[in-house]
């Protein structure tokens, strides 16, 4: 079960980085925050990566240039398409529908992977899926306004392009990972997202995107220090999982974020809709429970 440590670990150190992120996003747009998060982890990260890169895999890496290149701009595409969301619609209604992505996970993993999906993993997955999307709905009484306006919304058109998006990064990921050390495989992607990020904001703002980025990270050093190294660290746990187990079976466990936060953030204690998400959280982790045997 090293991979269900693995994807656990990775789920509550995303959760302490969100946890650490909240007060240094207060001021600032997810879009800036998340690529000096980037930039930070891929710097923090490029020790192990001399360590753990050898000559030998370069060979390998020319083999899995495609699939690279693909985790890179799906994470990418997950990350921009998330973002934009929360910049058009209520997170309250982005982020159930970005909890759909195992769901995703488990279609691409069984047409191209030929991952088993027999009864048992489909309804784990399942649950994972409804447990997380329920627990995060606003408005118990209405579980599907965040399907209301799929059509011509596209604050909830880019939130289900995000879970697709990162659909395709976990397939990618987990064939790159059963071929080269993840512990490789992660500076490409830390590196990747970090050029993107940053250079779409240096393309739009110019010199002044990294004069800003140097003057955030001063301001509050703690913070983006801390959060960079932690993401660095969750990223590894992540591709060391799929590196171990089938990604239809690694990103349910990872759905064990929703209500890390929630608990964590003193949110299932402190608002109304108690019942609703501790009916949510209940039915995640029997979805978890079910994926994981």
């Amino acid at each position: 079960m090293e991979w269900f440590a693995a994807a656990l670990i990775s789920a509550v150190l995303f959760v302490a980085a969100a946890i650490i992120s909240k007060k240094a996003m207060e001021d600032t747009s997810p879009l800036f925050f998340t690529s000096a998060i980037m930039l930070i982890s891929t710097l923090f990260y490029l020790p192990v990566f001399v360590y753990y890169f050898s000559l030998s895999q370069i060979s390998t890496i020319q083999s899995l240039t495609v699939f690279i290149m693909l985790s890179v701009i799906a994470n990418v595409i997950g990350w921009f398409s998330y973002n934009y969301a929360i910049k058009n619609d209520p997170v309250s209604i982005v982020m159930p529908l970005n909890r759909l992505q195992p769901v995703f996970v488990a279609i691409f993993a069984f047409i191209f992977l030929q991952e088993a999906l027999n009864v048992r993993i489909s309804l784990g997955v399942i649950m994972a899926s409804l447990g997380g999307y329920v627990v995060l709905v606003k408005d118990p009484k209405h579980l599907l306004s965040p399907f209301e306006n799929i059509l011509s919304d596209k604050g909830e058109q880019l939130a289900i392009l995000s879970a697709i998006a990162f659909g395709i990064a976990a397939i990618a990921d987990r064939i790159i990972t059963t071929n080269l050390a993840p512990e490789v495989h992660t500076f490409f992607i830390l590196t990747g997202m970090s050029i993107a990020f940053n250079g779409y904001l240096y393309r739009k703002n110019g010199k002044k995107h990294f004069k800003n980025l140097r003057t955030r990270v001063k301001m509050d050093k703690k913070a983006y220090l801390s959060v960079g190294i932690i993401q660095a660290a969750a990223m590894l746990a992540v591709m060391t999982a799929l590196s171990l187990q089938d990604a239809s079976k690694v990103v349910p466990v990872l759905q064990l974020q929703v209500p890390l936060t929630v608990i964590a953030g003193g949110m299932l204690f402190k608002e109304d809709n108690i019942l609703i998400k501790l009916l949510g959280s209940a039915i995640l982790l029997a979805g978890v429970a079910l994926v994981a045997l």
